[in-house]
């Protein structure tokens, strides 16, 4: 991973979904902290869920899930506040073709800087 202003690159699995044979992007290799929000089922922001972050964003993430709030539920609404569809899931995991592997970089923003 690598920092560029406020875009993360990451090198990454694709791989492509069985019936469309669209390109995707399931992240298996992401930390447990490490999260992508997808916008319209594309990967387009990057966060990690640290405490020790100064991003007001995150840190309302964090309060919120301790609270007992599903993430899932809090980015979509996130979305909806901004009239995006987002989700930290995409609706193809489990839909890949066998032997699409391909290894990809890809420029994402930092969600921590948007507001």
């Amino acid at each position: 991973m690598k920092i560029e202003n406020k875009y993360i690159v990451l090198e990454t699995e694709a791989y492509l979904e069985k019936e469309t044979k669209e390109k995707f992007y399931p992240f298996y290799e992401l930390e447990y902290n490490q999260w992508i929000v997808y916008e319209d089922d594309y990967p387009k922001y990057y966060f990690e869920l640290i405490e020790d972050t100064n991003s007001i964003v995150v840190n309302d993430l964090i309060l919120k899930v301790k609270e007992g709030n599903d993430l899932a539920d809090l980015i979509v609404e996130m979305g909806k506040k901004r009239n995006k569809s987002w989700s930290i899931h995409s609706s193809k995991v489990g839909k890949e073709t066998e032997d699409s592997f391909n290894n990809e970089i890809l420029k994402l923003e930092n969600l921590k800087i948007v507001d």
